[in-house]
């Protein structure tokens, strides 16, 4: 298997390096237009497989930050796309560890709790949204190339982000200090929902750290 991983930051490529280190890995830098070049990159490498890998937003409130989520079924503008069922085991898929409900695709970033629950209420089979899944799914449905997703949610359905998250990573999906530093000189009211996303973020690395060890490919 020729695998290709999309994924939306720097840090997720790393760790998607420890169980696939031959693959092609491309982030998107966690914009629409990043995610569409990123699928459209593996697919001109001549990927058989594509995994969409790394962080991922809750929508359910009983989800909580570390909730491994390896999805059935993608949504993306009111579409459900399903994921290749081998691929999906592959994967740790069947893990007693991981949510197997749906996850939505949103071509923006979702920085309010009010969005998080208005798209719960759209979406109510979905406990996850990303910025990547539902690209790789309209794609690789289109190429006919299976794919499967693995995600982690980070920033629980209760959180709203620090409006620095908007311009914090760049075009390649690395993160921008110098932005953050700037925007809480100015706007220093955003540090303690920057301190509780740190807490969180941390919790997600570590669980995806352990599920990768279930997982079985080989690229």
């Amino acid at each position: 298997m020729k695998l290709g991983i999309v994924v939306g930051m720097q840090s997720e490529a790393r760790l998607a390096r420890q169980f696939a280190p031959t693959a092609r890995i491309v982030p998107s830098g966690a914009t629409f237009l990043g995610a569409q070049g990123a699928v459209k990159a593996l697919l001109k490498f001549r990927c058989n497989a594509v995994l969409s890998f790394g962080l991922a937003a809750g929508l359910s409130p009983i989800q909580k930050a570390g909730t491994v989520i390896i999805p059935h079924t993608v949504w993306h503008k009111g579409t459900a796309w399903e994921v290749d069922k081998t691929l999906w085991h592959r994967v740790g898929g069947k893990a007693l560890s991981v949510n197997n409900n749906d996850i939505v695709h949103v071509d923006h970033i979702v920085a309010s709790a009010a969005e998080k629950r208005n798209l719960a209420l759209r979406y109510p089979s979905c406990v996850a949204l990303d910025m990547e899944s539902g690209i790789v799914a309209e794609q690789c449905h289109a190429a006919g190339i299976p794919f499967a997703v693995v995600r982690v949610i980070c920033d629980d359905a209760k959180r709203s982000l620090p409006p620095l998250v908007q311009g914090v990573l760049s075009q390649q999906g690395h993160i921008q200090a110098q932005s953050i530093l700037t925007s809480l000189l100015f706007y220093p009211w955003q540090i303690p929902s920057l301190i509780g996303l740190a807490f969180e973020s941390a919790r997600a690395e570590a669980a995806l750290k352990r599920h990768i060890q279930k997982m079985t490919l080989q690229s």
